[in-house]
């Protein structure tokens, strides 16, 4: 009986502390892929016209630029809707037909994407924390 006892508490030790642990911090990054179109000068996403997009910090978004409509095509991520500057966290490759997005802790809250010249074909990104 003493060594049940024993067996208790030291349970209670190890697992009570256990109960409490918060998975609120954990963050799960998810890399997200979007295959860009362009039609009646709008930008669409997944067969999506101007869809605005939720992301977490540390999530990656690859916009594939690999359709006709816009192969010869800007594709643009900035901090200022109608900018067609690049954000400073966007990556381009030209070999591999991609636009990469990697969201960070210093990203402002919303990010604002356009296909080519046509400032309001896109939409938004939307981050959250």
């Amino acid at each position: 009986m003493k060594e049940l006892e024993m067996i208790s508490k030291n349970y209670k030790k190890f697992i009570f502390p256990i109960l409490f642990f918060s998975f609120s911090s954990i963050s799960y990054a998810k890399t997200y892929h979007y295959s860009v179109t362009l039609y009646s000068k709008k930008c669409y996403l997944n067969m999506e016209k101007s869809p605005s997009i939720s992301a977490q910090k540390g999530d990656t978004l690859i916009f594939h630029m690999d359709d006709p409509s816009v192969r010869n095509r800007d594709f643009t991520v900035s901090e200022k809707e109608n900018n067609m500057e690049n954000y400073k966290g966007v990556r381009k490759d030209k070999r591999k037909k991609t636009v990469t997005v990697t969201i960070k802790d210093e990203n402002p809250e919303v990010l604002y994407y356009s296909c080519s010249r046509y400032q309001s074909s896109g939409s938004t990104i939307l981050i959250g924390k």
